[in-house]
């Protein structure tokens, strides 16, 4: 279950509010936010921290079923397919190209495209990532780049910092 599902199906159900924050899912009622917190890569109960000792003062017995019924559904999905889409950076020379093509030591990454009527402009900089919607727009408005993106693309998970 992705975390955007997972917020949406606490909330509508009458008497459970949802929300993400700073990478935890925060769980309570209409007027008290902060019943449980469950982080985004949670995998276990043991990591879902709760601030209330007692839920039953919050929900009913069936709401509580439903409630954990979610959470163990969310906790069996696998971290990686939670997040609603993949994030790619596109680097246009790896180290070793980068080091012949330019001099530099680093891989040379792309921040920024953007296409006007006459043409597309590729900035150069710090790794920015994209989501693979955004590249899915710049590949229709500029088809004759398509098979250039789809050659620099780099999943962010493979990329370690």
């Amino acid at each position: 279950m992705k975390i955007k599902e997972f917020i949406e199906k606490v909330n509508e159900h009458d008497g459970m509010m949802a929300k993400e924050v700073d990478k935890e899912i925060i769980i309570g009622t209409p007027n008290n936010m902060g019943i449980f917190s469950i982080p985004e890569d949670a995998t276990n109960f043991i990591e879902i921290y709760m601030w209330a000792v007692n839920n039953s003062m919050y929900w009913k017995k069936a709401d509580r079923e439903y409630l954990s019924t979610l959470i163990e559904e969310f906790l069996h999905t696998p971290v990686k397919e939670r997040f609603p889409e993949k994030k790619y950076y596109l680097c246009v020379f790896p180290k070793k190209e980068a080091l012949e093509w330019s001099g530099e030591s680093e891989a040379i990454w792309v921040n920024h495209i953007e296409s006007f009527d006459d043409g597309f402009r590729i900035d150069y900089g710090p790794k920015t990532a994209f989501t693979e919607e955004t590249l899915n727009t710049i590949e229709e408005s500029l088809p004759f780049i398509a098979p250039t993106i789809e050659a620099m693309k780099k999943p962010v998970e493979d990329i370690n910092d």
